[in-house]
């Protein structure tokens, strides 16, 4: 018994709370439907305000299917001043006074001009209006309609809907002849919360004169979209064929690097950044040219000693890494990798990589300029098929602007496809096939076609396959060519060349050259390597010195050397070490739209609550 009293007391507070705070008593509606589909809408509402209210919000739906397609005009209100707002395919009249507050019986009168634009079926025009929708917040007790329709009843089929949202059943109404046409009526009493009414009446096709035409430039830019595609694709092809293919190079072998460049520089031209192993080859750089020294007590840990600063001459990328490699340590001092980590290395790199961009300016600049002007500017370009296909399908009146969020992902989708192609052709000396790479682009061009057609289809009904992948194509193809538009300038060529002799000569070299050269100068080996290291040879640079008495180093020390061999397997353990200390330490600290019918498109008579108008109240 304490536990029906339990439910029987909770039923009853859910009824208190979730009540309207005002009862419909009576709604009339009376609509004049208009030739022009310009349709005057007059609504009487008699309401009993249970609690202390200011007023009521009366919704009126301007959406209809997907799109937003009426326009309401001219509203007038009696019985109580009203604001009028627009908000998610809503006008929205705030009827009331904040500084009144009613209870009891009060009567409104409200009008509008009701327009729903130029009939969109095929083979015929309608009137499909709810009378009552299912979003009032109270049941209504008395509901009557009339709808005035200027033709004679043979022209048109009437059906009259009514229920919970989505029912079919059909009801009876009241047809009487006038002067200018005819007048539907009817009436019911009783309707429960959440009850729709509505009517749909079929005339001939083009039976609407002089309806609202709304503008749609959508076939204009599907013509822009079809042309620009197919046109910019071969431009990019064009600008690559005639201003991006470098010349081929002249490799000769050479024993020296390019003039005054640090292995930094020849590694940040090898990869196109200044990383860890640039930092390990520098730090063998300064070895051998007297600067350091490197002690490793047990593998993996390293300790570097400052023997002097670096000269004043040194360009400014190079003075930069090596002062905040030995930040605040003198000269005869030793440092932890983990100390220089600690002392902001990381952000030293970052530095450093930025002054060896500027190293390559002006005079030294190896791009074309022309070159990479035209690669940014296609880069740009290949946005442009996609924003044309979206234009195409959002740019008329009634666009919903949910086509316009399609955009959002064409950013994205351009940027990481740049930086895919861009990481395919980086390594600007050579131009080779990079398998896993391809097949990442090629997944990710599958999986954005893939959610392109899904987004895009189910925001058009009327989905074209055709330009949707004209479309992602032509941007995927002025990508690909804007990535690969990268000619080198006159100094580049002759660097590049001079990078890729030297690197063959690590490579390539025979041990009957090597000799000659050891013996003009048995410290080779030493003087190489940093340049093997930031060009990744240094493990075939020490085999070939594997059957040479190589003297040891003094300015390492620590763990016992066993030749040029070990010195690459303790290059592989530094540079371990400098990628972490080169690293960043982690830190730590209004109702919705109702889902309405698509509409028109059928002979049937509808069902409740699924054409225009309607909307609901409630209380503020």
């Amino acid at each position: 018994m304490k536990r029906l009293f339990s439910v029987l007391f909770l039923v009853l507070v859910c009824s208190v709370l979730f009540a309207a705070s005002y009862v419909v008593d009576a709604y009339d509606i009376n609509v004049d439907v208009g030739k022009n589909a310009v349709h005057s809408v007059r609504e009487s509402i008699a309401l009993d305000y249970t609690s202390q209210s200011h007023g009521f919000f009366r919704y009126i739906p301007c959406r209809y299917g997907s799109v937003l397609h009426a326009l309401v005009k001219d509203f007038k209100c009696t019985g109580d001043r009203f604001e009028l707002s627009r908000e998610n395919g809503y006008v929205i009249a705030k009827v009331g006074d904040a500084d009144t507050l009613h209870y009891g019986k009060k009567d409104y009168s409200l009008s509008y001009l009701y327009d729903m634009g130029a009939d969109r079926n095929d083979g015929y025009d309608e009137f499909y209006f709810n009378l009552l929708s299912g979003d009032f917040d109270s049941p209504v007790g008395i509901f009557t309609y009339t709808v005035n329709v200027p033709c004679r009843a043979s022209d048109v089929k009437i059906w009259v809907t009514a229920g919970q949202y989505g029912s079919t059943d059909l009801y009876d109404y009241d047809i009487t002849e006038t002067p200018n046409g005819i007048t539907v009526s009817g009436g019911f009493s009783g309707l429960r919360r959440g009850d729709a009414v509505t009517i749909r009446l079929q005339f001939a096709d083009g039976w609407y004169e002089g309806a609202r035409q709304p503008w749609d430039f959508r076939h204009t830019w599907k013509i822009i979209n079809y042309v620009f595609s197919i046109v910019a694709a071969f431009l990019a092809f064009a600008v690559w064929k005639k201003y991006g293919h470098d010349r081929i190079p002249v490799i000769i072998a050479r024993f020296t690097p390019p003039e005054n460049f640090s292995p930094a520089l020849v590694g940040y031209l090898f990869d196109g950044h200044m990383g860890s192993r640039d930092v390990t080859s520098m730090i063998f750089y300064w070895a051998d040219k007297g600067l350091l020294k490197i002690e490793e007590k047990k593998k993996g840990k390293f300790s570097f000693t400052k023997l002097k600063n670096i000269d004043d001459s040194a360009e400014d990328y190079e003075k930069t890494l090596y002062n905040g490699f030995f930040r605040g340590v003198p000269a005869g001092e030793t440092a932890t990798l983990e100390e220089i980590r600690d002392n902001g290395f990381p952000e030293t790199v970052a530095k450093a990589s930025s002054f060896a961009r500027k190293y390559f300016s002006g005079d030294k600049r190896i791009k074309d300029n022309k070159s990479s002007s035209l690669k940014g500017l296609f880069s740009f370009v290949a946005v442009l098929p996609l924003i044309t296909l979206f234009l195409s399908h959002v740019l008329y009146e009634f666009s919903s602007g949910l086509g316009v969020l399609l955009l959002i992902p064409v950013v994205p989708f351009i940027l990481v496809g740049l930086a895919f192609f861009n990481a395919l052709f980086r390594k600007w000396y050579v131009r080779k096939s990079n398998v896993p790479m391809i097949i990442v682009c090629c997944i990710w061009l599958l999986a954005g076609i893939a959610a392109f057609i899904t987004v895009y289809r189910f925001e058009s009904p009327a989905y074209e396959p055709v330009p949707v992948v004209l479309s992602v194509m032509s941007s995927f193809v002025i990508m690909l060519f804007a990535s690969i538009t990268d000619r080198r300038s006159d100094y580049g060529n002759t660097v590049f060349e001079q990078i890729l002799g030297y690197r063959q000569f690590i490579d390539m070299v025979s041990m009957s050259e090597l000799s000659v050269m050891i013996d003009e100068d048995p410290r080779l080996y030493y003087h190489v390597l940093s340049y093997a290291i930031a060009l990744k040879l240094e493990t075939k640079w020490a085999k070939k010195f594997d059957s040479v008495t190589v003297p040891p180093p003094d300015w390492y020390s620590g763990i016992d050397p066993v030749g040029p061999i070990f010195y690459a397997s303790m290059i592989g353990r530094m540079q371990g070490a400098v990628a972490v200390a080169t690293s960043v330490p982690e830190t730590h600290g209004g109702p919705g739209a109702r889902p309405f019918s698509a509409g028109g498109g059928f002979n049937s008579g509808g069902f409740a609550g699924g054409g225009f108008g309607g909307g609901g109240m409630r209380a503020w």
